[in-house]
């Protein structure tokens, strides 16, 4: 019993340096295309949508861990210093992600919830129970990320993804 109890902490010790050792880049799975700040200027109230990966400040994320054993954390692009936010804190479909000041709500805190393929998450509003989701299954730029309730499609499943040369701006 020790001996699996060990093995899963490591597992999830080595899961979480993994997860905010640094920047990443949030991938979509179904569509291969990466979080993006909409516009590029990191305004609060900017939508967050899917773009063709171009590695600019604006499709870079920090995770910060809130709780460990919960896999809960936020979302913060260090470009702006804003944290993805579920528009008005609101709990029901088809609402929008975007970047706001961050003020600790619960619409701010997501969990990475493992899916049954290796890598990849679904990330559940902590304030609404719903998963983050690529509106319409939709392989197109602009794409918004919305919250949506879980059915398990690709378009619900996100891959994080180290960036090696955060220094790199790119602007």
């Amino acid at each position: 019993m020790k001996a699996a109890l060990d093995l899963a902490f490591s597992q999830l010790r080595s899961e979480m340096e993994y997860l905010t050792s640094g920047e990443v880049r949030i991938v979509c799975c179904g569509s291969g295309k990466v979080w993006e700040i909409s516009g590029a200027a990191g305004k609060v109230g900017d939508r967050i949508c899917q773009f063709d990966r171009h590695d600019r400040h604006n499709q870079r994320w920090l995770l910060v861990c809130i709780n460990v054993g919960m896999r809960l954390f936020e979302i913060k692009s260090p470009f702006c210093g804003h944290v993805a936010d579920v528009f008005e804190s609101k709990r029901e479909n088809w609402v929008h992600l975007q970047v706001n000041s961050r003020n600790g709500g619960d619409n701010q805190r997501f969990v990475f919830e493992k899916t049954q393929i290796e890598g990849e998450y679904f990330l559940r509003a902590w304030h609404s129970n719903l998963v983050l989701d690529v509106e319409g299954i939709s392989n197109a730029n602009n794409a918004p990320i919305i919250q949506w309730e879980r059915h398990g499609g690709t378009n619900q499943r996100f891959r994080i993804e180290r960036i090696t040369n955060p220094t790199q701006t790119n602007l």
